[in-house]
């Protein structure tokens, strides 16, 4: 169940498929009549994977995944960061108002805020500065 469960997180370009691993399809002997796409998935705590996939007749590819990008300011994604960051400072400072309804609201120490910042955060500057100055080339 396990392998099942890992081999959701796949790279098959569709929402509609059948994949089997190369030893259910073996034993299967698979669709009559269908012809199956051999892939290699990578399965998290077991390796790559042999596999087989059979797509639906007339389903159209995914589009490509797009390049992750930092979170930038007046985007949701930009707009939350903004606030997850506010959120941390005031709990440091010990004047949170908890706008986080499932995060717990205790205080954190100068430590937390430098981890968070400095390995969390810090990373994403330097990743928005260089999405930035590549944007303006």
């Amino acid at each position: 169940m396990i392998v099942v469960h890992r081999l959701l997180k796949n790279t098959v370009p569709s929402n509609e498929y059948v994949l089997m691993t190369q030893a259910f399809y073996d034993l299967s002997g698979g669709f009559p009549g269908r012809t199956p796409e051999a892939r290699v998935e990578e399965c998290e705590g077991f390796g790559p994977m042999a596999v087989q996939v059979y797509y639906k007749e007339g389903a159209r590819p995914l589009p490509p995944r797009p390049v992750p990008t930092p979170p930038i300011p007046g985007t949701a994604y930009g707009n939350t960061s903004i606030r997850w960051s506010a959120y941390a400072v005031a709990r440091v400072l010990g004047r949170s108002r908890n706008n986080f309804s499932h995060l717990p609201d205790a205080r954190l120490t100068l430590a937390d805020l430098w981890e968070y910042f400095v390995t969390g955060l810090g990373g994403n500057l330097v990743t928005i500065g260089r999405y930035w100055l590549g944007q303006q080339k």
